[in-house]
């Protein structure tokens, strides 16, 4: 029973690390994008 319990919560861990880890590079991608859309609409 504690094994099982100990790998469920090494599960939810890894889970919430990925789900952080995508949430960075995420919002990095947007800042990039928002970069890019500013630098093309001030072209026009």
């Amino acid at each position: 029973m504690t094994y099982y319990y100990r790998a469920s919560y090494n599960f939810k861990m890894s889970l919430t690390n990925t789900i952080i880890i995508f949430g960075i590079i995420l919002s990095r991608v947007i800042e990039n994008n928002r970069e890019r859309i500013a630098r093309i609409s001030k072209k026009r």
